[in-house]
């Protein structure tokens, strides 16, 4: 019997150690909804530079699954410009707090801005 709770899970990204990484520089802590709105943000990408995301996809997987080591280097200025930047902004949109956090309450509004990360 299987049984389908929609959970999202951090994704099976692993540092050269083989431990499980999150890139809290550039996403903050892991919260599942960071991850909706990066595949998501990331999904946009087809439509914004469709080789990029073509070859994006060929790399990292249609829902980000193969990350290297969590760091997406390669194309890395894609990630901030129109992935990280765009989920900077709605996350800290105040018309979208009450709605994240009636959904979402423990969320962690701590999404760092992209352009400021060293």
């Amino acid at each position: 019997m299987f049984r389908f709770d929609n959970a999202i899970s951090q994704p099976e990204w692993y540092n050269r150690q083989g431990e499980k990484v999150w890139q809290k520089s550039y996403l903050g802590v892991w919260h599942p909804l960071k991850f909706i709105k990066m595949v998501e943000f990331f999904h946009a990408v087809k439509d914004i530079q469709p080789e990029t995301y073509k070859k994006m996809v060929e790399l990292y997987g249609e829902n980000l699954e193969h990350i290297e080591l969590g760091d997406p280097y390669q194309y890395r200025t894609i990630f901030i410009k129109y992935i990280y930047a765009p989920m900077y902004d709605y996350f800290n949109d105040p018309a979208n707090r009450d709605y994240i956090l009636s959904e979402f309450p423990d969320f962690p509004f701590d999404f760092p801005d992209p352009y400021s990360v060293k």
